[in-house]
């Protein structure tokens, strides 16, 4: 479990669901039309409606071109009265390159993670480098955030349970709503993309898509249960409400409870107890290697293998960085003193010094072994050390400790969480070999233990590992580097193309040049 993951987590202070479960009827009324999403492929098409898009805002740049939008969310058909006034007006914004690089014009859909309220983080660190690489985004807006956030909310704290089953379902809705209106302007092939609670979000509306689409979930499992009652945000949950209500309105045990019974598939409820035999043994096996002084490095090559090109060969050992600028001698202090005494020789000894600091910074973000380099020793150093800190110094929290939650509450809440968000639950993707996974190593807040792996769930799709890595630090990585998520989207796209197009090499990357205009 990663150390930065429970340390950022105690220094905000926010809980979820301060007001409760959700009215009862409400529940009810999301639970019905779940079953019948998952039992009738065409209820969705038969119950809502298409709903136009208004374009408020475009603007010409020199290279792409950026739109914003919004529509009524088709929700409203299905469930009239979930949504506030202000959650009511879905809102996206597309940005797409002027010259594509191909004749296809790919999209992108961005799902928000938790905290992510506007465009401005995914545009900046993911969207336009994807551009680079030949890729459209469509940048989604969630139901409950920016300005779809009601006004009696604080922040990315919901305030009830079920305001995370209507941003659900919503985002289903209006991912059709988006997914119809892209096509009939002749966009395609389309990819999913989210990272934390939007990979969950990206991967649910998936398997309501009828078409292949590539889906690349990052930093999320199979079920959201594990997030609220095993991970660190387990401690954001406001369990004082959930408990009181639950004693006082029988409504929640005796009516809603028998309803979503059983919360998980009987097939997949077997496929874990089966996983958990050789979970145990490896945990077992965990604690005897780190009991022996002599066991053996683990070789992380193989995790990285997937992302790595083909024809770059895997570095062996620790070899040392080797780079002119990084090796080269300092000037001795003679020619030092010799040149501090002419103001000309100093602003040109300042503008060398910031060329060189240009030149090392474009070779940072340029060259993957440093990455790997960075990662593997510096971060697995350091991260080594840090997690020798809570033996010695305990990492204290500022907010009083809360009491622990009572066990049947517990269990009612990770049981709603399965209902409604376990993978398991939902109709397969229409081509599970177009899923990319890319999950963190030491992840504490979607702690992967007694959960079915995704593997299971999408036996054909591809999964990535980042070790050393906890939530935190993956994401940090990731708008420094931009290397893990943006890697995946291409080459989980290229892979789509080559099986439901025929492509013989990749076509979407920084390698590819511009062959036809939009």
């Amino acid at each position: 479990m990663s150390l930065v993951d429970k340390v950022y987590r105690r220094s905000v202070a926010f809980d979820f669901f301060k007001k409760g479960w959700g009215r009862p009827e409400l529940l009810l009324q999301l639970i019905k039309n779940l079953e019948n999403v998952r039992t009738d492929p065409g209820y969705l098409n038969e119950h809502t409606t298409y709903r136009p898009i208004m374009i408020e805002k475009k603007i010409e740049y020199k290279k792409l071109i950026e739109m914003e939008g919004s529509f009524v969310s088709p929700f409203e058909d299905l469930v009239p009265g979930a949504l506030c006034p202000n959650n009511r007006i879905a809102r996206f914004q597309l940005v797409i390159p002027k010259r594509w690089k191909s004749k296809y014009k790919p999209l992108c859909f961005h799902f928000a993670g938790t905290g992510d309220h506007d465009y401005y983080r995914r545009r900046v660190f993911l969207a336009n480098q994807l551009l680079e690489a030949g890729i459209g985004s469509v940048i989604i807006m969630n139901p409950f955030y920016g300005l779809r956030k009601p006004n009696d909310q604080r922040g990315s704290s919901l305030n009830y349970l079920s305001d995370l089953f209507v941003m659900g379902g919503s985002l289903v809705l209006e991912c059709h709503n988006l997914l119809r209106w892209c096509s009939r302007l002749g966009f395609g092939p389309f990819a999913l993309h989210g990272i934390s609670m939007g990979g969950y979000m990206a991967t649910i509306c998936a398997t309501t898509v009828a078409a292949p689409v590539s889906l690349i979930p990052c930093l999320s499992w199979t079920s959201a249960s594990v997030v609220f009652v095993e991970g660190v945000l387990s401690n954001s949950v406001d369990w004082t409400t959930l408990t009181r209500q639950y004693i006082e309105d029988s409504a929640y045990s005796r009516v809603i409870r028998p309803r979503i019974q059983p919360s998980i598939k009987p097939i997949f409820q077997f496929k874990l107890e089966k996983q958990k035999e050789p979970i145990m043994m490896e945990e077992r096996a965990r604690e005897l290697a780190t009991l022996s002084s002599d066991s053996p490095r683990v070789d992380q090559q193989q995790v990285y293998q997937t992302t790595m090109s083909p024809t770059e060969a895997p570095p062996v050992g620790r070899p040392p960085i080797r780079n002119p600028m990084l090796t080269s001698q300092a000037p001795n202090s003679s020619s030092l003193s010799a040149n501090t005494s002419n103001p000309l020789v100093l602003t040109i000894n300042g503008l060398s010094y910031l060329n060189n600091l240009s030149k090392l910074w474009s070779y940072v973000k340029a060259h993957n072994k440093l990455h790997f380099y960075v990662d593997n020793y510096v971060l697995d150093g350091a991260m080594s050390v840090l997690r020798s800190v809570p033996s010695v110094l305990p990492v204290t929290s500022h907010f009083p400790p809360k009491p622990e939650p009572d066990p049947e509450v517990r269990e009612f809440l990770r049981e709603m969480l399965d209902f409604f968000t376990h993978l398991g639950n939902f109709p397969c993707v229409s081509d599970s070999r177009l899923i990319t996974s890319v999950t963190a190593g030491r992840d504490a807040y979607v702690p992967r233990d007694g959960v079915v792996p995704f593997d299971v769930v999408f036996p054909c799709a591809h999964i990535r590992t980042l070790p050393q890595c906890g939530h935190v630090s993956a994401y940090v990585r990731n708008m420094i580097w931009s290397q893990d998520f943006h890697q995946a989207i291409c080459d989980t796209l290229n892979r789509h193309m080559a099986l439901h197009y025929g492509s013989l090499q990749p076509v979407f990357g920084k390698s590819v040049k511009a062959t036809s205009t939009a």
